[in-house]
């Protein structure tokens, strides 16, 4: 969110410098799926652009989203090829 040439006060943060080896993907899990998850359990991950890969379930949230009855699980992907991007 900068222009060339626009000034910038102190303390503005301009740009961030993100590591995304490994990355972090959240999934939701329905209530009813819940039972079957552990820590440590691997995992496959498609995406709709066709990426394929693997991680593990890193943890898993504590509390179920009262209007999706959903869980959030947060899954660590190695992603050393840089192929998964942030959102």
């Amino acid at each position: 969110d900068i222009t060339l040439g626009q000034s910038v006060a102190t303390g503005k943060r301009v740009f961030s410098i993100v590591k995304l080896s490994p990355i972090w993907v959240i999934l939701d899990i329905y209530q009813e799926q819940i039972p079957s998850i552990q820590i440590g359990q691997t995992v496959e991950i498609s995406t709709p652009n066709g990426i394929h890969t693997q991680g593990r379930i890193d943890s898993i949230g504590s509390v179920v989203d009262p209007a999706k009855r959903t869980l959030s699980v947060r899954v660590v992907v190695d992603n050393a090829d840089g192929a998964l991007k942030p959102q």
